[in-house]
């Protein structure tokens, strides 16, 4: 009889938080949901040159359950390989615009969006000892359109939640696995 009563009590109580908290705080899914979420992580674009993207996320419910985002990402690296004789600058910076979904409620929720942007690659070697190369200094800028998906969690029912990023680079389509992958994590903020 007393395993009933606590399992009733808990029952009561579990339910009446989720009440309260559905009245209090706006959730994931409501038209009303916007967000700023910025996260910094790892790289997997090669093992020896992998920038730490610094991502910007302005989300925007339309409708519950159907969002669109403002996506915007930065990966600074620069790197001196002694055993190659050789220093490398890379900037990689993503801007673009998706639209997606997500589930979950007030407390956990993963949205997935395609995004469609344009993407700024620079890249600079420099040779250390120029005496063995006819030309010391190769440079790289390329502006190309920019394919993704990401994978964005939110956990946290305050203003200020806990948030988590997996973004795919799609394009070119034939370098796929080569493409600037990452994860990071960070902090979101609801409007």
């Amino acid at each position: 009889m007393l395993r009933y009563i606590t399992l009733l009590t808990a029952i009561l109580v579990v339910s009446n938080l989720r009440l309260n908290a559905q009245d209090t705080l706006i959730g994931y899914q409501s038209k009303a949901f916007k967000s700023l979420d910025v996260n910094v992580g790892l790289g997997f674009y090669a093992p020896l040159y992998s920038p730490i993207p610094l991502t910007f996320v302005y989300q925007q419910n339309i409708k519950p359950g159907f969002s669109f985002l403002v996506f915007s990402q930065l990966g600074i690296m620069s790197k001196t390989d002694m055993y190659l004789n050789m220093t490398y600058k890379m900037v990689n910076w993503i801007e673009g615009g998706g639209i997606g979904t997500s589930v979950g409620n007030t407390i956990f929720n993963i949205g997935f969006h395609a995004i469609v942007g344009g993407r700024f690659y620079f890249s600079e070697y420099r040779a250390i000892n120029s005496e063995l190369y006819h030309n010391p200094i190769v440079i790289t800028r390329k502006l190309m359109p920019e394919l993704g998906v990401l994978l964005n969690m939110k956990v946290g029912k305050k203003k200020i939640y806990f948030s988590s990023q997996l973004y795919a680079s799609l394009y070119p389509f034939k370098n796929i696995l080569e493409n600037f992958h990452n994860y990071s994590i960070g902090i979101g903020y609801k409007f």
